[in-house]
């Protein structure tokens, strides 16, 4: 029995429905795993096969289920709730979410960042090997590395994963599985400390010495870039905020101040005054000196959570512990980094862009915060000397990924696009490799310099 002729994206929101629309929600105490599985075993036996199959792709995907029951469980008006939240996971709007719609920022959101933040957290204490020898099997991570890393140059992820690794019959992929499945394990479940998680506020274990919980930059220049809301813009937000939960949607009102918008910077103060520093030099009237905001330096897990959002996936983030009267809109700034990038003067300089059907991602996002055309097309525009040029040019090369024909959930195929990626690029450094997709002029809008207007 195989799930019937629909997308991807509707048994999501067929799923998501038979959750939602429950009679007795108010039993999902704390919503967990075992809670929705029953839910699902007390479906028609034609409906289990195709639930179980989209539940697994909604828990991919990281939707938020817990902050959408939290909202629904607290709602005056669950009704309009629902609608509201089933509306926005239908079509595209469940991967791509719709950045020019100040609801998209006010519900809780189809992707759970916390979940991802976690797991970024994980991978990072692996390869830090944080959490010592309870943890971590040193020896046979450095096997796994000299049998599976330098055969593997050159070559994509699905002929890597086949290479033999250091044990026998196995392969890289298989290794690596058992390296890292136990040690994510035992560094969550065993040995660890008990505390509560400061981004979701319920107690956990966390591996010792984590990462996530290092000062981002303390060790090797790095920064993560977020769009900002501050001053009135800021005020104008919450009350949208309130009025969302209580459903009283008719009452939000939006007049945003594009004043107000900053793009924040987490890392090193130090380095960040530099770049600052630089950028009022180089570029004293630009609008990637004007809205540059050094924030300070947090931890990972904080930078991370308010800094790779996406706008109109999730809901805007606050830190108020430590940014109190700043909302953390997404990472959207895009090529606008590498200016300030290159007043640290690193050896090279490289920029990564996306090709995919978002649309006019970043034009929606302007516009709704308050930004008029005038403004988009200093930011933004594509065949001019904009912020976004600006920082093309500024790099010493660009790697253009294109996704725009790969299905939605042809994971592996998302990943290859990025490592056979095109290297647009002039310099000597990247050009005489034996790396094979390096190009000097792809002439592709978005990517090249001043063409346009590929989205």
């Amino acid at each position: 029995m195989g799930i019937p002729n629909a997308t991807v994206i509707d048994e999501v929101v067929d799923i998501l429905s038979v959750l939602l629309g429950s009679s007795d929600f108010d039993s999902f105490d704390g919503i967990d795993l075992e809670a929705i599985l029953e839910r699902i075993r007390d479906l028609p036996p034609t409906e289990k096969v195709r639930a179980l199959a989209v539940a697994s792709i909604v828990v991919a995907l990281f939707i938020d289920i817990r902050g959408n029951f939290d909202l629904l469980r607290a709602s005056p008006n669950r009704t309009a709730h629902e609608e509201d939240l089933l509306g926005s996971l239908s079509g595209d709007n469940v991967l791509f979410g719709t950045p020019g719609n100040l609801l998209s920022y006010l519900r809780p959101g189809q992707v759970d960042y916390k979940g991802v933040v976690g797991i970024f957290g994980s991978v990072g204490n692996f390869f830090a090997a944080r959490g010592g020898p309870r943890f971590y099997n040193e020896r046979r991570f450095r096997n796994w590395l000299d049998a599976c890393a330098e055969p593997s140059f050159g070559m994509d992820w699905t002929q890597a994963s086949q290479l033999m690794g250091s044990r026998r019959r196995t392969t890289c992929e298989e290794e690596f599985a058992q390296l890292y499945g136990p040690y994510r394990t035992l560094s969550i479940f065993r040995d660890s400390e008990e505390r509560p998680d400061p981004l979701t506020g319920r107690t956990r274990l966390f591996v010792p010495d984590s990462r996530l919980d290092d000062p981002i930059g303390s060790y090797r220049p790095a920064f993560i870039v977020a769009a900002i809301i501050t001053g009135g813009t800021y005020d104008q937000l919450k009350q949208a905020e309130a009025f969302y939960n209580a459903a009283e949607f008719d009452n939000i009102t939006w007049n945003p101040n594009f004043d107000d918008v900053k793009y924040g910077y987490f890392g090193n103060t130090t380095e960040m005054q530099t770049m600052l520093e630089g950028l009022q030099r180089d570029y004293p009237d630009e609008a990637i000196t004007n809205q540059f905001q050094p924030l300070g330096q947090p931890t990972w897990a904080d930078a991370l959570y308010a800094g790779t959002i996406e706008p109109g996936l999730t809901h805007f983030v606050e830190l108020p512990d430590e940014f109190p009267g700043i909302a953390f809109m997404g990472g959207w700034p895009d090529s606008s980094k590498t200016p300030a990038l290159n007043m640290l003067e690193p050896d090279h300089t490289v920029v990564g862009l996306g090709f995919a059907p978002f649309g006019n991602f970043s034009k929606d996002a302007l516009r709704l915060l308050g930004a008029n055309e005038s403004t988009i097309l200093s930011l933004v525009d594509r065949e001019t000397n904009s912020s976004f040029t600006i920082g093309l040019t500024a790099a010493d090369a660009r790697v253009c990924v294109f996704w725009s024909d790969i299905s939605l959930v042809n994971i592996t195929g998302f990943f290859n696009a990025g490592y056979n990626s095109l290297i647009e690029t002039s310099d000597p450094f990247f050009s005489d490799t034996s790396y094979p997709n390096v190009v000097e002029n792809i002439n592709v809008g978005g990517c090249t310099p001043f063409v346009g207007p590929t989205t």
